[in-house]
């Protein structure tokens, strides 16, 4: 009897104990629903959320990988126990991109991720912009190339240049057709200041709003006049007494820093070396990045007896940035 005692008490006991469980506060339950009102720039994120409890508020994270990156505002779902439909809307997408989208929610008692799920905008994807290079650069022009990928739809582009990364001008707007494979475009700047860098890039747009933008470039103007260099040589040695002569002639470009060395350190030095009248040794020295040029040269004959001078005749060719330049240099062959 007592025995039977004991067990009822027991069950009365656990059985007061099973509702407060069951009433007990836990994170909440989520469940990522579908997009829903899609267009090509903008979608409705839907879902479910059961607070289990405890006051809970939700939100969206979503992207253009797995990985997500962007974030709805927080919203509340409430505090019931029982699962509530949200949704919450998303724009400024990308036309023709596939999205990626889960739904979280957090409580006191703890938060919870939903599954991620994806949906694509609707509409051809941004077109494509490749910029490429600057070129027949002259003090006041520049002609831009590159590529559009127009990717399913004509595509308009320009090009938007000034002397920052902000740019600032933009020329007239052009439209390709359709097609398959990367369109090839080129348009020619006016009106550009001289000696100065420029910044460029190529946009593309579908309809005016979707852009694809190329990468930032750069092109420096040629000045008005090619500016005077300081070209300064020297032939070593002074004197080679026994043919086979060997001689080295060596020049620098000086100055003009304004001009980056990429531009004003090439173009060629003709190097010449003159018995009398004759030429005895001719070179063809390239500038190097470093704005010096050698040249390096071994002649048998002189024409003359004893000690002959000889002149060494040097010209910079010069290029757009800097003028032509002449250098002469002496030095003399044989012996008494």
């Amino acid at each position: 009897m007592r025995r039977f005692r004991l067990f009822v008490v027991g069950a009365l006991v656990l059985g007061a104990l099973v509702p407060a469980v069951a009433l007990a506060a836990s994170s909440p339950t989520v469940e990522t629903g579908a997009a829903t009102n899609v267009t090509t720039g903008s979608a409705v994120l839907t879902g479910t959320v059961n607070p289990n409890g405890a006051g809970t508020g939700y939100s969206f994270d979503y992207g253009t990988s797995s990985v997500l990156g962007a974030v709805t505002t927080s919203r509340r779902a409430g505090h019931g126990d029982k699962a509530v439909d949200v949704k919450q809307s998303v724009g400024g997408l990308t036309p023709g991109t596939t999205y990626y989208y889960r739904l979280d929610a957090l409580s006191t008692k703890g938060g919870t991720v939903g599954q991620i799920r994806t949906f694509k905008t609707a509409g051809p994807p941004p077109p494509g912009a490749v910029t490429g290079t600057a070129t027949a650069v002259g003090s006041t022009t520049a002609t831009i190339n590159g590529t559009i990928d127009t990717n399913g739809a004509a595509t308009g582009w320009n090009v938007q240049y000034g002397t920052t990364t902000s740019y600032g001008v933009n020329t007239t707007e052009q439209l390709v057709p359709n097609s398959v494979a990367p369109v090839p475009v080129a348009v020619q700047l006016t009106g550009l200041a001289p000696l100065t860098l420029f910044h460029y890039r190529i946009v593309a747009f579908h309809s005016g709003t979707s852009i694809g933008a190329g990468a930032d470039g750069t092109f420096f103007t040629e000045p008005a006049t090619p500016l005077a260099p300081n070209l300064r040589t020297k032939t070593t040695p002074s004197r080679d007494k026994k043919s086979p002569y060997a001689f080295a002639t060596f020049g620098t470009l000086g100055g003009n820093a304004v001009v980056p060395s990429t531009l004003r350190c090439v173009g060629n030095a003709t190097v010449n070396y003159y018995s009398g009248k004759i030429r005895t040794a001719h070179v063809l020295a390239p500038v190097q990045p470093n704005c010096t040029f050698a040249a390096h040269v071994s002649f048998r004959r002189s024409h003359g007896k004893g000690i002959v001078p000889i002149t060494v005749k040097i010209h910079f060719e010069g290029n757009g940035y800097l003028a032509g330049a002449k250098k002469l240099n002496h030095v003399k062959v044989g012996h008494k």
